[in-house]
């Protein structure tokens, strides 16, 4: 969609839409303690979402590059 999701030196992800879903909540084989998360990281512009991680609550964000094909 063409929206910015920061500079290349930066996290990306602080720009981007973010849900956080403790694992509990996934259910199935996916369960696990309270403190583990689920974030979905989405374009702020148009929603697609681009990446997800597992953390425990409260820690940063993983510093991963995107790589974007034009």
């Amino acid at each position: 969609c063409g929206q910015s999701l920061g500079g290349a030196d930066g996290n990306w992800k602080e720009s981007a839409s973010v849900q956080e879903t403790p694992m509990q909540n996934l259910g199935g084989p996916y369960s696990s303690g309270g403190d583990v998360l689920l974030r979905s990281f989405s374009c702020p512009g148009c929603g697609i979402l681009v990446d997800t991680e597992t953390a425990m609550q409260g820690d940063p964000y993983l510093n991963d590059r995107l790589l974007i094909r034009r």
